[in-house]
């Protein structure tokens, strides 16, 4: 997906996914402590965004001859979007979201254990 005119470039962009991921995963295995209000990782999963969206996309792009690819950077960056989007989403779910959740989690207050609402009304 990516095109590569500068190696260079491409193994910074590499090395920012590599210390994103172990910082990650050191967050996932309790080896790095976060709460639910740091958002560290969110904000390395951004620098990665825009590392990969200017370098890698723009940059990347910009050099070949006669604008061969130009089309195709929109389409790249909406498809690399989700590839960032997502673990900055589960990383905040899993620091926010409590071990054991309460009845009303959902605000649905008037709920049984099934979910059953109509079943507690006519009771």
């Amino acid at each position: 997906m990516f095109t590569v005119t500068f190696p260079e470039i491409s193994v910074f962009v590499g090395l920012v996914y590599v210390l994103n991921g172990l910082y990650g995963l050191a967050r996932a295995f309790g080896l790095i402590p976060a709460g639910p209000e740091d958002h560290s990782f969110q904000m390395g999963i951004a620098f990665q965004y825009f590392c990969t969206l200017v370098l890698m996309i723009l940059v990347q792009v910009a050099y070949l001859e006669g604008g061969a690819l130009a089309p195709a950077a929109p389409s790249r960056a909406c498809l690399t979007l989700g590839a960032h989007v997502l673990p900055a989403f589960l990383d905040f779910k899993m620091r926010s979201t409590p071990d054991v959740l309460p009845d009303d989690y959902y605000g649905l207050e008037g709920t049984d254990k099934t979910g059953d609402i109509e079943a507690e009304e006519t009771a």
